[in-house]
């Protein structure tokens, strides 16, 4: 005989024929087919069928007591990611139209703000959301350019002393920046290659910020103003690429009479959607 020691029984009050019934015990014979309750033997597919059909109370009626099911709560998470998406394409719009020189603005110094807490702090969390539910390219994604926000924000930020320590010497400095931006940018290009199982917005969004890093780097490098618009248009594109990428995380038929399609790229034959330790693409 093997007693189940997890079992938890009760007494029913709206039952009487269990009012002078204190305790009951529940063992399960050696064949497994039979389960013995008290001095009564019942079969397992029986329990098992009437566990069944009181899933949605998860109460078992048994001739002589009332067993409760124990099962774990469903947890469902929120998508950080969409947050992210948002985050990082409202920084890279203002951004964007500060370095195309947008009605005359040429300084970035008024988007600090949005670069420490809404593109860098949010978008960090949104990162570290993502490695809880085990999305590894997603957290490897955001948390890198949350960083990456909150360090130019940190640059343009003179309590730091970043752009004093280089004095006059602006050559240095771009040179530094320049070089800077590259490395965000090869980064950016290898998180690229995993997005081409995914879909065509993504991609589009992904691309298009690896390019937009690109120009900032040559614009630095070449101390080219043209570069730099060149790098300002493009990172408004990207912008809304992002945001069309969100908005179809977020819209659903709950919230929304529309979505917008994503357009999922065909997976080649014989090829899996999911690679390596995670969903390569998803967020």
């Amino acid at each position: 005989m093997r007693t189940t020691p997890d079992s938890e029984y009760y007494q029913s009050d709206r039952s009487s024929e269990v009012s002078d019934v204190p305790y009951r015990t529940c063992s399960i014979t050696n064949e497994d087919e039979f389960i013995v309750i008290g001095n009564e033997r019942h079969y397992r597919r029986d329990i098992e069928e009437q566990q069944q059909r009181n899933q949605e109370t998860e109460i078992i009626r048994t001739p002589h007591f009332f067993y409760m099911v124990h099962e774990p709560p469903k947890v469902e998470y929120g998508n950080a990611g969409a947050l992210a998406l948002i985050s990082t394409s409202f920084n890279g719009l203002i951004a964007g139209f500060y370095l195309a020189g947008t009605m005359g603005i040429t300084q970035l110094n008024v988007a600090v703000g949005l670069m420490f807490f809404y593109g860098g702090i949010v978008q960090f969390c949104c990162g570290a959301w993502e490695l809880v539910k085990g999305h590894t390219f997603a957290a490897t994604m955001f948390t890198s350019f949350g960083t990456f926000w909150i360090q130019l924000g940190a640059t343009l930020t003179p309590a730091f002393g970043i752009r004093q320590a280089y004095g006059d010497d602006i050559e240095m400095f771009n040179n530094a920046m320049g070089l800077n931006i590259l490395g965000w940018a090869l980064f950016a290009f290898m998180m690229f290659t995993c997005t081409v199982k995914s879909n065509i917005s993504l991609v589009l969004a992904i691309f298009t910020l690896d390019i937009t890093l690109f120009l900032i780097s040559a614009g630095f490098l070449t101390n080219s103003q043209q570069v730099f618009k060149a790098a300002g248009i493009v990172s408004v594109i990207n912008a809304f690429i992002g945001w069309y990428e969100a908005f179809g995380a977020i819209a659903n038929n709950k919230n929304s009479y529309h979505s917008l399609p994503t357009y999922p790229i065909p997976v080649i034959q014989g090829q899996s959607r999911m690679t390596g330790n995670g969903k390569c693409a998803e967020y």
